[in-house]
């Protein structure tokens, strides 16, 4: 396990799962995916409230072939996407390509893919829901997909992260 000095006190990263802090008196075991989750929920959740986004340009554009009918979804939600933190352009009837996304996801080309199948899902099954409940729904499968990769954790994150968290709203 790895130590990172946090501004008060000292984190030990354990397993790629977890990080012990202190904070005050007490000890704090802090699962990272849920910590993750939490934090990128509710940036995401506050970016579509406010009509505001932060993008991850790729260093290379990745086309992606999303069929007729999706790329006509996608097509008519591009606002949306975008201010999402999303780059997103048309090419062709069936294809699209996208040259960034919001932070916290993968800009490589096989994640962006896996990215775009999950707003395609989000697009589809969530258009006549009440917007709270979709503004809800979409953070929070962003969140889950931004952290589902196998991304290893860096014990320089640890500060930040715990940090992060605790300015959320719950």
């Amino acid at each position: 396990f790895e130590d990172v000095q946090l501004a008060t006190s000292t984190a030990i990263v354990l397993d790629d799962k977890y990080i012990l802090t202190q904070r005050g008196a007490s000890l704090l075991v802090v699962n990272i995916r849920r910590a993750r989750l939490r934090v990128l929920y509710e940036k995401y959740y506050a970016i579509l409230s406010r009509n505001g986004h932060c993008t991850q340009t790729a260093l290379f554009e990745t086309p992606v072939y999303v069929g007729v009918e999706n790329a006509l979804l996608l097509e008519e939600h591009l606002e949306l996407l975008n201010l999402l933190g999303f780059e997103i352009r048309m090419f062709g009837n069936d294809t699209i390509v996208v040259s960034g996304v919001p932070e916290g996801f993968s800009a490589d080309s096989g994640a962006v893919e896996q990215v775009v199948a999950d707003v395609i899902d989000i697009l589809k099954e969530k258009m006549t829901t009440l917007e709270e409940a979709m503004l809800s729904s979409m953070s929070l499968r962003f969140a889950q997909s931004a952290v589902s990769g196998g991304q290893s954790f860096q014990a320089s994150e640890a500060s930040r992260l715990v940090n992060d968290l605790f300015a959320c709203s719950d």
